[in-house]
C-alpha cells in the first residue's frame, strides 16, 4: 500500500506551502505546485489495474459494449456524460484507461477549481488536502463518474449564489449528466436561484424537527420506491457502499465543527459561508434520516461532501494566533484518518501494465 502512502505524502507536502508568509511567493509556488499535483493524480488514478477498485471491470464492460456497437438510448438517457466520453475515445482507437484518465483529470481539475473559488487564500492547500484526503481513493480511484458531477454540482450552487444563474443551471444539468446523484442539490438550487438567503440560523435548526418527521413517515417512502430502477440497487443493498459507523471520526467532528460554526462563528460569517454551513448540515441531514438504509444515506450525504470539508475551513478564518495553528494541525490529524480509512475501498496498488 506504499503507493497511496506516497500519494498522502505528496498532498501533505503542499499545506507546508501555508506557511509561506510572502503572499506574492506563496501564489507563484502554488501555481506550480497544483499543475504538478493535479498530473501526478490524474496519472496515479488514470493508469491504475483493474484489480483495485470495484467498479473498474464494471466500466470497462460497458465501455467496451460501447465499442461493440451495442448501444441504446436508454444508455444516453442513463448516463450520458460516460456514454459520450467513451464514445469519442473509441472512434479515436483508444482503449478505456483513456476514459479512466479523462475523468481522474476532470474530476481533479472541478475540485481544485471548486477550492479556488471558495477559500483562495494562504489555507488553500490545507483545504485541497483534505479534499484529496476524502474524496481520492473513493472518488477517482472507484465512483469516477460521482467524482465529476459532485464537485461540478457544489460549483453550479456557488455560482448562483453569485448570480451567474444561467451558467449555475447550464453546469448542474453537465452535473447530472455525469452522474444523477447530483439532483440531491436541486432544491438547494433552486432556492437560491429564487433569491433564498441562508442569513438565519433557523435554517439549519430546523432539520432537527424535520428529521423526526421525516424518520417517521420515511419508512412506507422508501418500500415504496425500492422498486424503482437504478435506486433499488440503493435501497436493497445490491449495491456495497459501505455501513454507516456512528462512531466514525469524520461523523462527529462533523457534528462538533456545525455546532460550533453554528453558535459561535455565526455572527462572523458571509452569506455564502451560511449556504455552505446550510448544504453541509443537509448532507448531515440525509445521513441520520436515512440511516435505516446505509447505502441511501451514504450516497446522499456525500453529494454534499466538498461543503462539508469547506465547513471544517470555516474556523480557520476566523481564529487568531496559537488557536489556529492548533485547528490546522487538528485538521492535518483528521485528514490522514480520512485518507487511512478511504484506503478500505481499494486493493493494494498496481499500474495497469503490471
Amino acid at each position: 500500500m506504499y503507493w497511496y502512502y506516497f500519494i498522502y505524502g505528496l498532498v501533505l507536502s503542499g499545506v507546508t506551502f501555508s506557511l509561506v508568509n510572502d503572499g506574492k511567493v506563496r501564489r507563484y509556488i502554488l501555481r506550480l505546485y497544483f499543475p504538478f499535483v493535479l498530473f501526478l493524480l490524474a496519472i496515479f488514478a488514470g493508469l491504475r489495474s483493474s484489480a483495485i477498485d470495484r467498479d473498474y471491470t464494471n466500466y470497462l464492460s460497458w465501455f467496451n459494449s460501447i465499442t461493440s456497437g451495442n448501444l441504446f438510448a436508454q444508455d444516453w438517457r442513463k448516463d450520458p456524460a460516460f456514454v459520450l466520453v467513451s464514445y469519442i475515445v473509441s472512434l479515436f482507437g483508444w482503449g478505456y484507461v483513456v476514459v479512466a484518465l479523462i475523468f481522474a483529470g476532470l474530476a481533479l481539475t472541478f475540485k481544485l477549481y471548486y477550492s479556488q473559488m471558495v477559500f483562495w487564500n494562504r489555507w488553500l492547500p490545507l483545504f485541497f488536502y483534505l479534499i484529496v484526503c476524502h474524496t481520492f481513493l473513493s472518488g477517482e480511484m472507484t465512483e469516477i463518474r460521482a467524482a465529476v458531477a459532485i464537485p461540478i454540482m457544489s460549483i453550479s450552487i456557488i455560482l448562483a449564489n453569485r448570480n451567474e444563474k444561467r451558467l449555475a443551471m447550464l453546469l448542474f444539468i453537465l452535473a447530472c449528466a455525469f452522474h444523477l446523484s447530483a439532483l440531491m442539490g436541486l432544491p438547494i438550487l433552486f432556492l437560491v436561484l429564487i433569491g433564498a438567503k441562508f442569513h438565519s440560523r433557523i435554517w439549519i435548526i430546523s432539520l432537527i424537527p424535520i428529521s423526526f418527521i421525516v424518520v417517521i413517515a420515511l419508512g412506507g417512502l422508501l418500500s415504496a420506491i425500492a422498486e424503482y430502477g437504478r435506486i433499488s440497487q440503493y435501497l436493497n443493498g445490491e449495491i456495497d457502499t459501505g455501513g454507516i459507523h456512528y462512531l466514525s471520526i469524520f461523523l462527529w467532528a462533523h457534528i462538533a465543527v456545525l455546532s460550533a460554526v453554528l453558535f459561535y462563528f455565526w455572527k462572523y460569517m458571509s452569506g455564502e459561508e451560511h449556504l455552505v454551513a446550510y448544504c453541509s448540515a443537509l448532507g448531515l441531514f440525509f445521513l441520520l434520516v436515512l440511516h435505516a438504509n446505509d447505502n441511501l444515506a451514504l450516497r446522499a450525504s456525500d453529494v454534499f461532501e466538498l461543503f462539508d470539508l469547506f465547513l471544517f475551513m470555516i474556523p480557520l478564518k476566523y481564529l487568531k494566533g496559537d488557536l489556529r495553528l492548533v485547528y490546522a494541525a487538528m485538521l492535518i490529524i483528521l485528514g490522514s484518518a480520512l485518507f487511512e480509512s478511504s484506503m478500505q475501498v481499494v486493493q493494494p496498488y498496481q499500474w495497469i501494465s503490471a
